[in-house]
């Protein structure tokens, strides 16, 4: 068990770790070097060998506040001696990377809890590469003779397989299977760890898959592809923030930090060598997963696809409303908490409690438009099993995350929020034709018999989906949600 957002000793058994960073958020355990802010804290070793070599493929602030602060740490305690490299996995992160890479790979992480917020500085990357202009110079490290890690966040949609060049691919999965076949052919001897972080039901065997795929697709042998190489589950939690326009790498966040890491091998263990008390090696991430990626995550979709169309701008504000926030807990506590087994119910209980308190965080602003990010594959991935749990143990689909495809399905064919700009523009434009004109029945059965329709096909499910988009469109958003608590929509 971890903190809680106030940095508090969670009520069933803290690790351990999460006193001690408890202690350094209230200023009571920073060292001189950590305290000074014109310091830098995880600076790189020099150009000394190394025995390892760790790829960070994602540039994001996600990331850079968890396995950037984790390194940096490992490294102050002179337990991380391997070489940590940055790169983008998209096109899109060149602009970033070039300017974190001007700025010394230097960047503000902002840790805050209920009595005040520690702020210090780390630079924790020994190079930052652009996979896109320089290719080759990427290639050159991860084709080193040394044992190489590869710690992936690239978003949920980030994994899916796309045909793609070998000679300039576009997305992860494919410039991944590059990678590797790069190795291969130099004659790399060390071991090969991919550990994708992305919130994606049995990541690992999502991305191996359409690595495999990519293989076959260019004529390559993927026996041969995958030989020395492992693929690690993963489930990772810590909300991550951007609050300051000022300072586009800042990273402002929580003192909660919890990673499960599922089926890796030893060495990967013993190289990282990353707090142990924040850091957990299992061989079974699901329960772990399943309860964050429903309970969190499938909550903090809910707010968006909701709180959006009510003019709500923040995670706490959303909270604090007294109709919206009434309806997101009974949604959490009621069909999250119920899509669970009973004996997994009392775990899934508390984790509901202590996430509703991190929501409340007053120092974490984080915003609805940010979380609508990506929306239709974070419907996919955290309201599908929300949704089949409920009915399995249930016998009925969940009111409320029905409602909540019902507004995500309003959200992205109306006028609230252009996702258009942050989704899929081709299916959230597909969605905006199939409703101009049609009924409400028909718009949603069109969708619903669409490739990219997120949720389970059921004729009851969509009989709800369109009651409750009938009851948003006809009462208004407030209103209805309000019925469905009340019991009388």
């Amino acid at each position: 068990m971890t903190v809680d957002w106030r940095g508090r000793p969670a009520k069933s058994g803290e690790c351990p770790g999460h006193r001690e960073l408890r202690a350094e958020v209230n200023g009571s355990k920073m060292g001189e070097r950590e305290a000074s802010a014109g310091m830098a804290c995880g600076a790189p070793p020099g150009n000394s060998p190394s025995e390892l070599t760790v790829l960070q493929v994602g540039e994001g602030r996600f990331l850079r506040a968890f396995l950037g602060v984790l390194a940096a740490q490992a490294r102050d305690r002179g337990e991380f001696r391997g070489r940590l490299i940055l790169t983008a996995p998209r096109a899109n992160g060149s602009e970033r990377l070039a300017a974190l890479r001007a700025a010394g790979g230097r960047y503000r992480l902002v840790v805050r809890g209920e009595q005040g917020e520690q702020t210090r500085f780390i630079a924790p990357y020994d190079r930052i590469i652009d996979s896109v202009s320089e290719s080759e110079d990427l290639l050159g490290e991860i084709t080193l003779p040394s044992p190489l890690i590869i710690v992936s966040n690239t978003t949920e949609a980030g994994l899916d397989y796309r045909p793609d060049d070998p000679k300039r691919p576009v997305t992860y999965p494919a410039r991944l299977a590059v990678w590797l076949q790069a190795r291969r052919d130099a004659g790399a001897a060390g071991p090969v760890c991919v550990i994708p972080c992305e919130l994606v039901a049995e990541n690992a065997r999502v991305l191996q898959e359409a690595a495999v795929r990519h293989a076959v697709d260019w004529g390559l042998d993927p026996i041969r592809l995958l030989q020395g190489v492992s693929f690690a589950e993963t489930l990772v939690d810590r909300i991550v923030t951007s609050e300051d326009a000022t300072d586009p790498f800042a990273c402002f966040t929580e003192p909660y930090m919890a990673w499960y890491i599922g089926g890796a091998p030893d060495w990967a263990r013993r190289g990282l060598s990353l707090d142990p008390r924040f850091v957990h090696w299992v061989d079974d991430v699901t329960p772990a997963r399943d309860r964050k990626v429903r309970l969190l995550n499938g909550t903090h979709t809910l707010m968006a696809a909701v709180g959006l169309q009510m003019g709500g701008k923040g995670v706490r504000e959303a909270l604090q409303h007294p109709v919206l926030g009434a309806f997101l807990r009974s949604a959490l506590h009621e069909e999250g908490v119920g899509s669970f087994p009973p004996p997994a119910r009392p775990a899934a209980a508390a984790f509901a409690a202590e996430t509703l308190e991190r929501f409340q965080n007053p120092g974490i602003r984080d915003t609805l438009e940010r979380l609508a990010l990506q929306m239709s594959a974070k419907v996919r991935a955290r309201w599908t099993p929300i949704l089949e749990g409920y009915r399995r143990e249930q016998g009925r689909w969940p009111e409320r995350f029905a409602l909540g495809v019902a507004a995500y399905l309003r959200l992205a064919a109306g006028e609230f929020v252009d996702l258009s700009a942050i989704d899929d523009p081709e299916w959230v434009g597909r969605l905006r034709s199939l409703r101009h004109g049609a009924s409400t029945a028909e718009f949603v059965r069109a969708a619903a018999a669409a490739p990219s329709w997120p949720v389970p096909v059921d004729e009851a499910l969509l009989g709800l989906v369109v009651r409750h988009l009938d009851g948003l469109d006809c009462s208004g958003v407030s209103a209805h949600i309000q019925a469905v608590v009340r019991g009388g929509a």
